[in-house]
């Protein structure tokens, strides 16, 4: 089992559920339950995200909670996937969508109008305004951090201000795309 987390210096806030985020890969997701209940890998006492993508680790983290006495809240997201992906799992998607199953080169941007640019840390509140999970205090914090510290990418429109963004967030994940 890996489990990979912040620094625990970076993980001081007990309700900043962005920061204290971990991401679990097992090779014996049955039998890791024990590990993962160890104070010294999971701070059960925190606000946290547990980010995984292997199905089997969902009873093993569920029981967890339990013992903790802790909620867990479920959510399942697809990033990114190929079309050839979408129609094995999801066929529907290409129909409601209107997605090109071929996918296709996009237009060229008019340089004179948009410009190819980074994110600055003064635009992390717009990017909080759009932002699904953000709106509030620690999410402004997570998405300052991000901008400081990792790869960004924005369109500024012609007053300077970002049209379109994706920010890196510290898992590595282009995260937090707006249009």
């Amino acid at each position: 089992t890996v489990v990979v987390r912040p620094q625990e210096q970076e993980m001081t806030d007990d309700l900043d559920h962005y920061t204290n985020t971990y991401q679990i890969y097992s090779s014996d997701p049955k039998n890791c339950q024990n590990f993962l209940g160890s104070p010294e890998v999971i701070n059960w006492k925190q606000h946290l995200q547990i980010q995984c993508t292997q199905p089997a680790l969902k009873e093993a983290i569920q029981n967890l909670a339990a013992l903790k006495s802790s909620k867990v809240e479920e959510t399942e997201c697809f990033l990114y996937m190929p079309a050839e992906t979408i129609k094995k799992m999801i066929p529907s998607l290409l129909d409601v969508k209107k997605l090109s199953p071929k996918g296709g080169k996009p237009k060229a941007i008019n340089q004179e109008l948009f410009k190819l640019s980074s994110l600055d840390v003064t635009h992390a509140a717009l990017v909080n305004k759009f932002w699904h999970f953000g709106g509030n205090e620690r999410s402004q914090r997570f998405i300052e951090r991000c901008i400081r510290t990792l790869p960004s990418f924005c369109l500024l429109g012609p007053e300077g201000t970002p049209v379109s963004w994706i920010l890196t967030e510290h898992t590595g994940e282009l995260r937090m795309a707006s249009t």
